[in-house]
């Protein structure tokens, strides 16, 4: 019996938090001024610094809220 996986359609222009997989890795920026612990490193986001992270539940939630912005 095979199985059919679904794949997202490429997006074309900037992507959305509605875009976004669970377990992939997007770049995200923190806004300047604001303090925000980086879970993945332990360590705090840089103001204004594209920064590697994978997509988990507090990251789509810090997203929604403006914490951060996809870069």
């Amino acid at each position: 019996m095979a199985t059919e996986k679904t794949l997202k359609a490429p997006v074309d222009g900037p992507r959305t938090v509605d875009d976004l997989t669970m377990g992939e890795r997007v770049n995200v920026v923190c806004a300047e001024g604001v303090v925000l612990r980086n879970n993945d490193t332990g360590g705090f986001f840089e103001g204004g610094v594209p920064t590697s992270q994978l997509v988990d539940v507090t990251l789509l939630r810090r997203l929604r809220d403006g914490d951060l912005a996809l870069a």
